[in-house]
């Protein structure tokens, strides 16, 4: 019966204390493309930028959950590639806020997955025809990877798919549900961010 209670006890008491706070603060670089349709013609843009951001949750067992927000750390060119253009690109401003879920391996390895409840592309130097203000936003989703066998730090992979299918004009403060029929359709971004992290557990 002792062996039986004991047994109970050390369950019970084994999850707790492999439990803890999760605070990872990560640093990347992010190159990225958004495709669109406006009046019919088909438009693709790029991006490259620094990313910064970072990771707090609750970690149990090797599975985590928490927040993750990120943000471009400067403003950055989106460059019209197709139809090819000489025009001089809108800078942006890029936030990130979503949930994720991971999992940490024994072998030095991890993954995760981010739903971002709110992304956010922000014009801060506009081109003639757009305002510095006039935001896209939308949500979407990240698959992760990283690996954990430096000191300290982790270097990690990550693929993000984010869908903005909402504009708003910073001069008039109309806001605009995509797609608009026969006019614009959504935008949808594709990205790959490599990072350096710093995995802390309390």
């Amino acid at each position: 019966m002792s062996k039986i209670l004991f047994m109970m006890l050390f369950l019970l008491v084994l999850p707790v204390a492999r439990a803890g706070i999760n605070i990872e603060p990560y640093l990347g670089y992010m190159s990225g493309t958004s495709e669109l349709t406006f009046y019919g013609i088909p438009f693709e843009m790029s991006y490259k930028t620094p990313m910064i951001g970072g990771r707090l949750g609750y970690g149990m067992m090797g599975l985590s959950l928490g927040v993750d927000y990120s943000q471009s750390v400067s403003s950055f060119e989106w460059e019209q590639e197709k139809p090819a253009t000489t025009a001089v690109p809108d800078k942006m401003d890029y936030t990130n806020l979503g949930i994720y879920v991971g999992y940490k391996f024994p072998m030095m390895f991890r993954v995760w997955g981010t739903y971002f409840i709110k992304s956010e592309f922000e014009v801060a130097t506009p081109h003639p025809g757009s305002n510095a203000g006039d935001k896209w936003t939308g949500a979407g989703y990240a698959l992760g990877a990283g690996w954990t066998g430096f000191p300290l730090v982790a270097l990690n992979l990550e693929y993000r798919m984010i869908t903005f299918d909402e504009q708003t004009n910073a001069s008039t403060g109309v806001v605009t549900k995509l797609p608009v029929a026969g006019i614009l359709t959504k935008v949808e971004n594709k990205e790959i961010m490599i990072s350096l992290s710093l995995p802390l557990d309390f």
